[in-house]
């Protein structure tokens, strides 16, 4: 996320923010669609490996953000329930043999 939206190109006033709202660039789902559009930030593939993986990571950030006093648990267990029926690495994405032993790694406590 950002601070600022930028108008696009096509318009007398391009590349000046439009306002102080903020958005957002979505990491590339696969590797090879990050690469494609010149993306230097790793995929949602790259990261988590299956949906199982992304789930996993932010249960676990919630949970530490919980335990810190950070976030209430009922916040926690809102985004917990939103990652899981998210559609984060979910079908037509087809996860291979390394993306499910990344996925793997995640959920079981092992990092990269």
């Amino acid at each position: 996320y950002v601070g600022w939206n930028i108008i696009p190109p096509g318009d007398f006033y391009s590349g000046q923010q439009v306002q102080l709202s903020g958005g957002f660039w979505p990491f590339q789902e696969t590797k090879t669609a990050r690469m494609s559009a010149g993306d230097p930030r790793q995929s949602l593939e790259e990261r988590y490996g299956t949906n199982a993986g992304y789930v996993c990571v932010v249960t676990r950030a919630a949970n530490e953000a919980v335990t810190q006093r950070f976030l209430l648990q009922s916040d926690a267990q809102t985004l917990i329930a939103d990652a899981t029926a998210s559609n984060v690495l979910t079908p037509p994405f087809t996860p291979t043999p390394e993306d499910v032993s990344l996925g793997n790694r995640l959920c079981s406590g092992h990092h990269e």
